[in-house]
């Protein structure tokens, strides 16, 4: 097996999209994308730490987790500093919380979207049906029912 792959911080920092979304999670980086559509709590939490090192909001949420296990189809190599001794930005769980707020916000509005869109086409199909019956009645009425 070749050695992995090794992942400056700045490389890391460039994968911070849905599309290509790698987080580094004890010194290994992992791209999540594949993944997302299947995390519990919902995608946006793991695009919110898209090119950070994700390890204390990952133990802090699911430290009991084999993330190397769970992801190991997902990895993309090992963690080094870049020039200079740079590391990598780390995740906080203030950002994985406002992802969170921020797509239940977004997921309210749907909501409501679609309650008002149901309740306008409730309202068309009642009117549509009144003026049926309407016409219904004016027919039975014609024809001397």
């Amino acid at each position: 097996m070749p050695p992995p792959r090794e992942i400056t911080p700045r490389e890391l920092a460039e994968h911070s999209a849905p599309e290509s979304c790698w987080t580094a999670l004890r010194g290994r980086v992992y791209d999540l994308a594949p993944y997302l559509k299947f995390h519990p709590g919902g995608s946006h939490f793991l695009v919110a730490v898209g090119g950070k090192d994700a390890t204390k909001v990952f133990d802090s949420y699911h430290a009991w987790v084999n993330a190397g296990a769970l992801l190991a189809s997902c990895l993309v190599g090992k963690l080094v500093e870049g020039e200079g001794g740079e590391r990598a930005a780390e995740a906080t769980a203030e950002e994985a919380e406002a992802a969170a707020d921020a797509a239940e916000a977004e997921f309210a509005a749907a909501r409501a979207a679609a309650a008002a869109a149901a309740a306008a086409a409730a309202a068309a199909d009642a009117e549509a049906a009144a003026a049926a019956l309407g016409a219904a009645k004016a027919g039975a009425g014609a024809d001397g029912g």
